[in-house]
């Protein structure tokens, strides 16, 4: 639900804000780091990378193929990841 208009989130604000939730949760911290930080930067190395996909996948019931994810050329920032993750998720029906 939107604080401000009271409506139901899109899809895609959902997941954004799931995808938030789980990258502070996974990083112990309130605030998420921008879109266009580093992976290591951020502190999203091996280790925790696999949690936050865990937990991802716990909320939203399905398996997120790490593999195809993260081999992936295209994954070097957390809005690469993003949007990694959003296609997946997009690529199961979801």
């Amino acid at each position: 639900m939107n604080p401000v208009t009271a409506e139901p989130l899109s899809q895609d604000d959902a997941f954004t804000e799931l995808f938030d939730r789980a990258v502070k949760a996974v990083l112990r911290t309130t605030t998420v780091p921008p879109d266009d930080m580093s992976l290591d930067d951020a502190g999203l190395e091996s280790f925790n990378l696999l949690n936050l996909m865990m937990i991802l996948e716990d909320e939203i019931g399905i398996l997120l193929p790490l593999e195809q994810i993260m081999i992936s050329d295209r994954v070097h920032c957390i809005g690469d990841l993003r949007a990694a993750c959003r296609d997946a998720i997009a690529g199961q029906g979801q």
